[in-house]
């Protein structure tokens, strides 16, 4: 798997000076970056919608996106 991008997002549960990482896959799916971190790449969502209503995020809201390309080893799968 290639993580292809790196999104930063606001969220009406986040401080001001604080954000939310969400990572892309060259497939498209995102994953919540602390979600990784805690449990490894075992939940995809299909979109940040979706991401939003399975943590109970509302106003959710890009701030940035930036390319990125790393190369995820299968055994991080």
């Amino acid at each position: 798997m290639k993580l292809v991008k790196l999104i930063q997002c606001k969220c009406s549960e986040t401080p001001p000076e604080q954000g939310i990482r969400v990572l892309q896959d060259e497939d498209g799916f995102y994953w919540l970056e602390p979600r990784v971190k805690a449990e490894g790449y075992r939940t995809p969502f299909i979109d940040l919608a979706e991401l939003a209503l399975a943590h109970d995020l509302t106003n959710i809201h890009v701030v940035t996106e930036s390319a990125i390309s790393i190369d995820v080893p299968i055994t991080d799968l």
